[in-house]
């Protein structure tokens, strides 16, 4: 069986972490022939949106599901 897939989502998985400064907590990214999904939370739509670009930026022509969950925190 081929590395290619974990491979690239190690790759992936640390552009992300570089371009959001590890701002992405539990970052999960699976590669598939097809697409790239990505798991985590974040704290804000846009380091959620960086998180996208810096895939994007590697594979401009593959589907990605952003799955990435951001936590909106209310100051009480």
């Amino acid at each position: 069986m081929s590395q290619l897939p974990r491979d690239l989502a190690m790759i992936l998985r640390s552009r992300i972490q570089t371009s959001t400064s590890g701002r992405v907590r539990e970052l999960a990214v699976h590669v598939d022939v097809a697409s790239v999904l990505l798991h985590g939370r974040v704290l804000s739509f846009h380091v959620k949106q960086l998180a996208l670009i810096a895939v994007r930026e590697l594979l401009p022509h593959v589907i990605v599901h952003n799955r990435i969950h951001v936590e909106i925190v209310v100051a009480t």
